[in-house]
C-alpha cells in the first residue's frame, strides 16, 4: 500500500468496521493527518480565529475515517474493534473525570496521567504489530489479497508488494534466466520467493499454487 493509495482507501472506507487494515495502510494515513494539521499550527499566530475553524473542520473530516481505519488495524492483528472503544473510552474519561474532581482532589491527577498514558501506548503498541497470516475471523491478510491481485493482473511479470513491510523482488536465479518460461513458472517461482521471505505461511504457498496451477 502506496502513500496516496492509502489516503484513497481511508477515505473510500470511512464508514467500513469490518475487514482489515495493514501497517502500512495505517501509518501512511496517520502521517498524512500529521500533514493536514501541521500548517494550522504554524499559521495560528495569524488569525486564531479562522484557524481554529478551519482545524475542527478538518478533525471532524478526518476522524471519522481515522476511528473506522484505526478499527480495522485492530482486526489485521486479530482483536476486536471494542478493544479500541475501551482504551477509547478510560484514555478520555480519566482526564474528564479528573476536570470533574481537579478541585476537590488534585492529588489523583497523576493516576489519572498514568492510566491516560498506559492506554496510549497500548494503542500504540496494537497498532505496530505485523499482520496476522492468513485469513483470520475479520477476513484474509491485506497484504496477500494485493499480491495475488498483482499476480493475476501482471501474469508473467515479477512482482513486488506496495508495502515496505515485505518487499518482495525477484530472486537472483530469476534476473539471470534469459530463457523465456511460461507464464505459469513465473507465477510458481514468485509464490515460492514469497514464501522464502515469510510473506505467506505454508498453507497460504499451497493455495497459490493450486491456483496458479489451475486446481483450484
Amino acid at each position: 500500500m502506496t502513500f496516496v493509495s492509502s489516503i484513497k482507501s481511508g477515505f473510500k472506507n470511512f464508514a467500513n468496521y469490518s475487514g482489515r487494515a495493514s501497517r502500512s495502510d495505517y501509518w501512511y494515513f496517520y502521517l498524512f493527518t500529521l500533514l493536514i494539521n501541521l500548517p494550522f499550527k504554524l499559521l495560528e499566530h495569524i488569525d486564531h480565529e479562522l484557524i481554529l475553524i478551519l482545524s475542527v473542520v478538518t478533525l471532524i473530516i478526518l476522524i471519522v475515517p481515522f476511528i473506522s481505519l484505526q478499527v480495522r488495524r485492530y482486526h489485521d492483528v486479530g482483536l476486536s474493534g471494542k478493544w479500541f472503544l475501551l482504551l477509547l473510552v478510560i484514555g478520555l474519561g480519566v482526564w474528564i473525570a479528573w476536570f470533574w474532581i481537579a478541585e476537590i482532589q488534585y492529588d489523583f491527577y497523576p493516576i489519572f496521567g498514568v492510566i491516560s498514558i498506559s492506554c496510549f501506548l497500548a494503542n500504540f503498541v496494537i497498532s505496530c504489530k505485523m499482520s496476522n497470516f492468513g485469513d483470520n475471523s475479520y477476513g484474509p491478510n491485506p497484504l496477500l489479497v494485493e499480491t495475488e491481485t498483482q499476480i493475476d493482473s501482471q501474469p508473467g511479470q515479477p512482482i513486488e508488494l506496495s508495502s515496505n513491510e515485505n518487499p518482495v523482488k525477484p530472486t537472483k536465479n530469476e534476473i539471470s534466466k534469459t530463457a523465456p518460461i511460461s507464464n505459469t513458472e513465473t507465477r510458481i517461482s514468485e509464490i515460492e520467493d514469497m514464501f522464502e521471505r515469510s510473506v505467506i505461511n505454508k498453507r497460504e504457498r499451497d493455495k497459490l499454487r493450486k491456483k496458479a496451477l489451475g486446481l483450484e
